[in-house]
């Protein structure tokens, strides 16, 4: 069919913006200034782009339609979507489609909708994209999205390039360490190397709640007070979290997408996981581990994307997952295991995994103890 549509739906601000970017008049952005002009309501003090843009959108001028589920369901946009205009809709895109599941029932529950788009366009296929998914998620998938004879296509989840390393942080019981010294044990070799080889630095993420970006910032920040080059170290520290503004979080997805870029040390939430897309980090920290087995395999799989030898260090102790945490069950027993990390991701996912070619020192913590 020719003059084909795609509508593609997004869970994060930073991967619309970076292709909308990439496609460029190809593609737009359904976003708070395009409903507001299909609407009317168009501030004139601002540029009459947008306006421009909601005349060709209505007109179906382009080829990718990107957004979130929140401004795709509107009810201007979707009046646009059953004009004639648009009625080569050939596919309808879920990226991160994990997030209708994880997401849908209270977060972000527009999630849950994406299926009333069926009845808008009927003729479009679905294609729903996630590299973090179970077989029950898929299940799960299909049944929100309201997809009949699906076709599956899955790959392995493993990445054997990136090391899986799983240690012991200071325990909180006893009254000897307070929560701030555990992460201050782990966090300082890190800012050692910082301060002493910044050229030598490999590019590194460490993610952790929200609280401990900000103090893990603000130790690297006083440490860079005692050196003779502490704006070089204070450029090269960042943080990627919920409460920064977009515009900051495009700086910083662009500075670490960039391997001349300034950052060497990136603390963040699981808000800089999906679709970030930096090719060079060689090395992943989780301080404290993450509540899922899926958010974990998302986040450790930044690192090592050019292919280089990478490492994923992930540092708990028996508060982090006691059952009283969200901690799910399965990282619990990811933490405590003593055998093959890769094997039990694998498995937990349901693919394969190359263990007989791969090294074992280059394998997991466990495995490297074997050699």
């Amino acid at each position: 069919m020719n003059n084909t549509k795609c509508i593609i739906i997004s869970p994060l601000n930073v991967i619309i913006e970076e292709q909308t970017r990439k496609l460029g008049s190809k593609a737009v952005n359904v976003n708070a200034a395009l409903t507001n002009s299909l609407e009317g309501i168009f501030n004139i003090h601002l540029h009459s782009r947008p306006q421009t843009r909601g005349r060709d959108f209505k007109n179906g001028k382009f080829v990718y339609v990107f957004g979130h589920p929140e401004q795709i369901l509107k009810k201007e946009i979707c009046n646009v979507f059953k004009q004639k205009s648009w009625e080569n809709v050939s596919h309808i895109v879920v990226d991160e489609a994990h997030c209708v599941v994880q997401w849908g029932h209270d977060f972000r529950p527009d999630f849950r909708h994406i299926s009333k788009l069926r009845a808008i366009l009927p003729q479009a296929k679905i294609l729903a994209l996630t590299a973090t998914a179970t077989p029950k998620m898929k299940r799960e998938i299909q049944q929100q999205l309201c997809m009949k004879d699906v076709f599956t296509l899955s790959g392995p989840v493993d990445r054997p390039n990136i090391k899986i390393i799983v240690k012991k942080r200071l325990p909180l019981t006893g009254g000897k360490t307070t929560a701030e010294g555990s992460f201050h044990d782990v966090l300082n070799p890190y800012i050692e190397e910082l301060c002493s080889e910044i050229g030598n630095v490999p590019k590194t993420i460490i993610y952790s709640k929200l609280k401990w970006c900000g103090i893990g910032y603000d130790m690297v920040s006083q440490a860079a007070r005692l050196v003779n080059n502490t704006q070089e170290i204070l450029s090269a520290v960042s943080q990627f979290h919920a409460p920064c503004t977009d515009e900051m979080k495009k700086n910083i997805a662009q500075n670490m997408a960039d391997t001349n870029g300034s950052i060497k040390l990136l603390f963040a939430t699981q808000a800089y996981g999906m679709g970030t897309d930096a090719p060079d980090v060689e090395r992943v920290c989780h301080i404290g581990p993450p509540s899922s087995l899926e958010c974990y395999l998302q986040e450790i799989g930044r690192a090592g994307r050019d292919g280089r030898q990478s490492s994923a260090f992930m540092h708990y102790n028996m508060s982090d997952i006691a059952t009283n945490t969200i901690v799910q069950p399965e990282v619990r027993e990811f933490c405590l295991l003593k055998t093959c990390r890769r094997k039990f991701l694998s498995q937990y996912f349901e693919t394969e995994a190359d263990l007989d070619s791969m090294l074992k020192h280059n394998c997991c913590d466990v495995c490297e103890k074997r050699v």
